[in-house]
């Protein structure tokens, strides 16, 4: 399986250390690794344009997202899967 490892710094130095506690500087990082990892894996944005219009449902149980889904079949399941053993599920929109 391809993977990737990548080095952002390090704690123990100031220079680096500074630079870690910036929001906008570990966004640039993240949105690094995300165009890198797509150059890398020679992968393609999705469409967007079928299911535009849907709403996301994050399903979180105990306080663990389990999933996100476009489609309430989904949904249901997943909370079907949990029903029997959780203390608490919590459907948002997102």
């Amino acid at each position: 399986m391809p993977a990737l490892l990548t080095e952002n710094g390090f704690i123990d130095h100031a220079s680096d250390a500074q630079k870690l506690r910036d929001p906008n500087w570990r966004q640039a990082v993240v949105q690094g690794h995300v165009n890198g990892l797509a150059r890398a894996f020679n992968l393609k944005r999705k469409s967007t344009n079928l299911k535009s219009n849907m709403a996301i449902k994050r399903v979180i149980v105990d306080g663990v997202q389990v999933g996100a889904y476009a489609e309430e079949e989904n949904v249901l399941r997943t909370v079907q899967r949990n029903l029997r053993t959780a203390q608490r599920i919590i459907i948002e929109n997102v």
